[in-house]
C-alpha cells in the first residue's frame, strides 16, 4: 500500500480548526496546500475536497517556480486556483477553503494588496469565480489530518510532470 493510500485510509474526521469552530455541513471544505523543490525550483500543489466529513475529490500537481520565485507561496496559490477551477467545473454554489498560508485568506478577502505575479493571478481567479467562498486558517503541521493530507497531496505534487503558470 503507497504512503498516500495509507494516509487516505487512516485519516480521522470531524477535524475542528480555527477557534473550534465547526465546519459547515452539506458544503465544499477544501483543503488545500504547497511545497517547494529548491533542487529544482518547482512547487507542488495538492487539494483535498470534503463534504459531510467524506472525501469527494483529490488532486495535486506540480509548477515551475524558476522565474516566479515565490517558493511555497506559489504551491499554495495554485492549489487554491486548481481548486476553485474544480468548484466551478461542478457548479458547486459555496465552499470553505482551509489554508496554512494567512495569505490565501488575506489576498481572497481583498485585505492583502497583491504584488507578485502568483498574488496576481490568484486574486484574479477570485474575483472572476462564481464560486461564494469562505476562508478558514488552520496552522500547518500541527497534526490536523485534513491539512496534513493536503500538505502529502503537495509533496507528491512535486514529482508530476511541471505544469506552466
Amino acid at each position: 500500500m503507497s504512503y498516500l493510500d495509507n494516509l487516505k485510509n487512516n485519516v480521522k474526521t470531524n477535524v475542528m480548526i480555527e477557534g473550534d469552530h465547526k465546519l459547515p455541513r452539506d458544503t465544499y471544505i477544501i483543503y488545500v496546500d504547497g511545497s517547494f523543490d529548491t533542487q529544482n525550483k518547482n512547487s507542488g500543489w495538492g487539494f483535498v475536497a470534503i463534504v459531510n466529513d467524506q472525501m469527494v475529490f483529490m488532486n495535486n500537481g506540480n509548477v515551475n517556480d524558476a522565474e516566479i520565485g515565490s517558493r511555497n507561496i506559489t504551491g499554495e496559490c495554485y492549489s487554491a486556483i486548481k481548486a476553485v477551477q474544480w468548484l466551478e467545473s461542478i457548479g458547486a454554489e459555496k465552499a470553505v477553503i482551509v489554508h496554512d498560508y494567512k495569505g490565501l485568506g488575506e489576498w481572497g478577502t481583498n485585505n492583502w494588496k497583491a504584488k507578485t505575479p502568483i498574488a496576481k493571478k490568484y486574486k484574479e481567479v477570485f474575483q472572476s469565480n462564481p464560486t461564494t467562498i469562505e476562508f478558514r486558517w488552520v496552522r500547518g503541521h500541527s497534526n490536523n489530518e485534513w491539512n496534513d493530507f493536503a500538505d502529502v497531496l503537495a509533496e507528491l505534487g512535486k514529482q508530476k510532470e511541471t505544469e506552466e503558470i
